[in-house]
């Protein structure tokens, strides 16, 4: 199977792009504690708020999806990658420079990805910053 290639969605045209992504980005949203619905990440899409990124094969099959959202921090600019979530990494992983020329180009001084413990693995030219602990305060 040929490699795909990692490609930023146009606002207008994540509409058409949605039934397609939905799945993965649900699938990613599983990990976030609540803290976003398929709703929300929609509309910060439309609203420019965020970047939908897809690499797929010609035929229109989607392997992997990604989110990214610039943050302004009182001192630096940083390109989070929101949500991450595909199938056959090898085929997109390498992939991920193409995001790190887009935060580069928008003048961000780190990438950031937040997500499972199981990255630090596969992102072994990245390095382990912070762990995030949670306790949940609705029942008790």
């Amino acid at each position: 199977m040929a490699s795909s290639v990692l490609s930023g969605v146009p606002a207008a045209s994540i509409q058409k792009y949605w039934p397609v992504v939905e799945s993965l980005i649900a699938e990613a949203l599983e990990h976030s504690s609540g803290r976003f619905r398929l709703v929300d990440v929609f509309a910060a899409l439309i609203k420019q708020d965020m970047q939908l990124w897809v690499a797929g094969d010609e035929d229109g099959s989607v392997h992997v999806i990604a989110v990214t959202e610039v943050i302004d921090y009182p001192s630096i600019r940083v390109a989070s990658i929101f949500l991450l979530a595909g199938r056959g990494r090898e085929m997109w992983l390498h992939h991920l420079g193409t995001i790190e020329s887009w935060a580069k180009d928008r003048d961000c001084k780190k990438l950031e990805l937040r997500g499972r413990k199981g990255w630090e693995r596969v992102l072994d030219d990245w390095t382990f910053k912070s762990i995030t602990l949670e306790k949940d305060l609705r029942d008790g």
